[in-house]
Parts: structure tokens; C-alpha cells; sequence
């Protein structure tokens, strides 16, 4: 007992402290995790999109975008 030594011993303050800690941690690392796996999902499909395309073909994608780009300006 850290929390309910003033109490007279009973550990309920520490058990109510701990379960909402561990649920604010778990809560917390799924949500990273979560996360960070989204990322590096995108991260991957972006470049095996690049990849997939062929040279060809990506270096007509960004003459048309300079093109674009120069005729609205």
C-alpha cells in the first residue's frame, strides 16, 4: 500500500490508481501503435505505387504537372 497507509491499510486507493494508470498506458501504447502502423502501411503503399508505375510513364505525370502548372500561371 503506497497511497492508503493513512487509512488504516486498506489498499482500494492503490488498486483504483493503479487500474486507471494501466488503462491510461495501454490506452495510450495501443494508440501509438495504432498509429505508427498506419504510417508506415502508407509510408510502403506510396512507394510501391512510385515503383509500380513505369519510368515512362511517371516522367509524363511530371511534365504534365510543370505543364499545368506553368499555364495557370
Amino acid at each position: 500500500c503506497i497511497f492508503s497507509l493513512s487509512l488504516g491499510g486498506y489498499c482500494i486507493i492503490d488498486t483504483i490508481l493503479l487500474t486507471i494508470m494501466a488503462t491510461i498506458g495501454a490506452t495510450g501504447a495501443y494508440m501509438f501503435i495504432t498509429y505508427a502502423l498506419k504510417t508506415i502501411l502508407n509510408f510502403f503503399s506510396n512507394i510501391a505505387k512510385i515503383i509500380s508505375i513505369p519510368s515512362e510513364q511517371l516522367t509524363d505525370i511530371i511534365m504534365n504537372q510543370s505543364n499545368e502548372s506553368s499555364n495557370s500561371a
